[in-house]
């Protein structure tokens, strides 16, 4: 498979090293970067974290990469859902008009974890609680592969969805504890205003005003489940 390609005139790249040189000539240019990490499979939720990027800055490198340090043991990896040519063609398709600014990253895990990795990112209190709890290791997993994208890319804004609430707080809590230059937005994941989803559901649209109390209550009881001190970051 070719390290570099272009698809829908947006540029795919799977090697570190082109994305490395590649984020230091968008630098030099003076151009602003945003990423958009994922490990694909991607819905209207990862698709409307795509348009907030092209907002935000001249480049949107989005990334796919299947991280298999952040499954438990009990979790099957080889299980998660894999759709790499259906998830460029929405990509392209959120980009827009900026399509042609547009880079998708798709990192190999043994670039990104070679045999003798043994470097951590680890967000000690934050990650304890909930989904840390139940999945012991998981945050560390996700901690680690986002500061690696943060190297690789260089980006100056990186957008997460609010959907994944606590693991936004980690990664943010991150960004700021290892002084990455980095403005970190946590976004609504519903793009249309008139026919809202929940990712996790089974597709059933709801009007407007219903999308509009899933959102609040959603997020409502998810500010109000992090009413710990240690976890209102």
């Amino acid at each position: 498979m070719r390290e570099v390609g272009y698809i829908d005139s947006m540029q795919v790249i799977r090697s570190i090293k082109t994305m490395q040189t590649l984020a230091r000539q968008l630098a030099a240019r003076g151009k602003k970067i945003a990423i958009v990490p994922t490990m694909g499979a991607l819905h209207d939720g990862h698709l409307a974290l795509i348009r907030r990027a092209v907002k935000e800055a001249d480049v949107v490198i989005t990334t796919i990469f299947v991280n298999p340090a952040q499954f438990a043991p009990h979790e099957d990896l080889a299980k998660y859902p894999r759709d790499e040519k259906n998830d460029i063609l929405k990509i392209s398709s959120a980009l827009g008009r900026k399509k042609a600014a547009g880079i998708v990253f798709i990192p190999k895990a043994k670039e990104i974890y070679p045999e003798d990795f043994q470097t951590w990112v680890n967000v000690e209190e934050l990650s304890k609680p909930l989904e840390g709890a139940r999945r012991p290791g998981h945050f560390r997993g996700v901690a680690t592969v986002v500061a690696k994208l943060f190297n690789i890319c260089r980006p100056d804004v990186a957008i997460f969805g609010m959907k994944d609430y606590q693991q936004a707080v980690v990664l943010r809590q991150m960004t700021r504890d290892l002084g990455y230059p980095i403005k970190f937005i946590i976004a609504p994941t519903c793009a249309n205003p008139t026919a809202w989803r929940c990712p996790r559901a089974t597709g059933t649209s709801m009007t407007a005003s219903a999308g509009r109390r899933f959102v609040c209550t959603t997020h409502c009881s998810r500010r109000a489940r992090w009413s710990n001190p240690v976890l209102s970051t």
